[in-house]
């Protein structure tokens, strides 16, 4: 009973590794100066209340105080498979032992 229940436990924690081996996040973060104002994953960071004073003062300066940086965390596109035949002699024995 208690070999069947770790081997349920392992085989959900394998599955949730791959599973989360392979996914792609992108967190966006802006910046307002040097000052982190919002980071999102899933949705759009929040602009701050900067870029409506900047729509008044660009009359004067083009130059713009906020910025947004993506960062993209890629996750692994292919998985490998290997065949039993493709190991080493000596993984082969560690395999069967």
């Amino acid at each position: 009973m208690k070999i069947l229940l770790s081997h349920k436990i392992f085989s959900v924690a394998l599955s949730f590794l791959v599973l989360f081996s392979t996914l792609s996040l992108t967190v966006e973060k802006h910046f307002c100066g040097d000052i982190l104002i919002d980071v999102a994953i899933f949705t759009e960071s929040e602009k701050c209340a900067m870029e409506a004073f900047e729509m008044e003062k660009e009359k004067i300066t083009k130059m713009s105080c906020c910025k947004d940086e993506i960062d993209i965390l890629d996750g692994i596109d292919q998985i490998t498979t290997t065949s039993f035949e493709d190991l080493d002699k000596i993984q082969k024995q560690v395999l069967v032992a």
